[in-house]
Order: structure tokens, then C-alpha cells, then sequence
């Protein structure tokens, strides 16, 4: 089976005031919510079962999600204001049924056929957006051959090959070595890295992440405004 899990719980401070009342994946993009696409497209490229990690605004989360169209598990994280997205996904994996796991940031406007490189992937991987060198304040990825090796955002990145979109498949096997990871962090008291800073660790592990290149396709995360912006512009040319 294969798992699909949405990190939803941060503030989504740059947002505001839309964010006031409401988490960033609730964003309306014309007709559809940040949210309600990235869980048609997860159960359209065959995902069985969805988690999603809540914090802000949470009950406005599951509301949304009260008839799914696949089994929902929502994985709490009450101290999502305190802490950083490593936490989130320990919460979200500790909550997980067996089996592979395609995770996403919730804040991403993708279209099908990149996200279908993570969902039909044989193996782990991470997308990568190599299109342009990254930019400086990007997560980016170091690669050797095709294995992403590194990420950060302090990163040389004329030594990076491009930017971490936020989308990442694991294997069952790499999956509980990276459970393994985040649960000796998280319960050490290290809540304040970003969940990249943890597969540093879990590649040094033996879990290999191929680098899967999107090519050229078009894609936003949804941090402000302005990224919302581009995201609706996106959707109503037929992302």
C-alpha cells in the first residue's frame, strides 16, 4: 500500500490576514483548496490512505476532509508553534499504516504528472527542481551521481544540482529508518530542524534517495501573497 502524508500544521504567518481564521492549506485557488487538490491528485496516482499532520487550526482541517474519498488518519501536533516540520512528520509517521510513503508539503500547486514521478517511483527519491541554479534561501540538494546526499539551506549552491520541492517518496525499509531518525531527535528534545536536516542522518543510514528531476515543469509552493498569486495564475491556465 501507499501512504500518502500531508504536513498541514504550520501558521502560515506570511498569509495574513487570509490565515487569521484559517490554516494555509484551506487557500482557496479558484474553486478548489490547496488541500482538496493535493488529495484528489494523491488518490487519482493511487494513494490508499492519507495522513495528514494538523496543528494551526485544526478542527477547520478535518472539516474539510469529513468525507474522504480514502481512509484519513489526522496526526495532531499541538506544539506545531514551537517547533519545526521534523516533528510534524515523526507525528505523522507515528500514525502511519504499513507500507510505502509519499509525503508532501501542504502548501504545493504540482501537476499531475510531476507528482506522479514521486507515486510511481520504484524506490525512495526526492524531486528536485534543477531547472535554474537554486536560489539562496532554497532547500537545496547536493547530489552524487543521481543520490541526493545533502540538504540545507546554507549549502554552497554552485555544489547543489537544484531545490528540494517538498516532495519525497521512502520505501517501506528506508521509511523506518527515517522513523528511527526523527523518533531519536524528536525524543533527544531536537524539535527545531527542518525534516531535511533529519535525512542528512538517514542518509548516512543507508537510505538512498534518488534525485528525480521535474524537467520542465512548472510548480509553487504557497509561503505569501504573492506565491498565492502565481499559484491561482497556475490553476486557471490549466495546471
Amino acid at each position: 500500500m501507499t501512504v500518502g502524508i500531508l504536513l498541514a500544521a504550520g501558521l502560515g504567518s506570511r498569509l495574513r490576514p487570509l490565515t487569521d481564521d484559517r490554516p494555509k492549506c484551506l487557500m482557496d485557488l479558484g474553486g478548489e483548496t490547496l488541500l482538496a487538490r493535493l488529495v484528489r491528485q494523491l488518490v487519482e496516482g493511487g494513494v490508499e490512505h492519507l495522513v495528514v499532520a494538523t496543528g494551526y487550526e485544526a478542527p477547520r482541517v478535518e472539516a474539510a476532509l469529513a468525507r474522504p474519498p480514502v481512509p484519513v488518519t489526522f496526526a495532531h501536533c499541538p506544539d506545531y508553534a514551537t517547533t519545526q516540520n521534523s516533528v510534524s512528520l515523526l507525528r505523522a509517521l507515528d500514525r502511519c499504516p504499513p507500507g510505502d510513503v509519499v509525503k508532501l508539503d501542504g502548501d504545493l500547486v504540482v501537476p499531475d504528472a510531476l507528482l506522479s514521478l514521486a507515486l510511481t517511483a520504484a524506490g525512495s527519491c526526492v524531486l528536485v527542481d534543477d531547472r535554474a541554479p537554486p536560489r539562496e534561501e532554497a532547500m537545496m540538494v547536493r547530489c552524487e551521481g543521481d543520490r541526493a546526499v545533502a540538504f540545507g539551506k546554507g549549502l554552497d549552491p554552485r555544489a547543489c544540482r537544484g531545490e528540494s520541492l517538498g516532495i519525497e517518496r521512502f520505501c517501506a525499509a528506508d521509511r523506518a529508518v527515517l522513523h528511527a531518525v526523527l523518533r531519536e531527535a524528536v525524543g533527544g528534545g531536537v524539535t527545531d530542524r527542518y525534516y531535511e536536516d533529519l535525512y542528512d542522518v538517514a542518509i548516512r543510514r543507508g537510505v538512498a534517495l534518488v534525485a528525480r528531476s521535474i524537467q520542465a515543469a512548472e510548480w509553487t509552493e504557497v509561503d505569501d501573497h504573492a506565491d498565492l498569486a502565481r499559484a491561482r495564475a497556475l490553476v486557471r491556465a490549466g495546471l
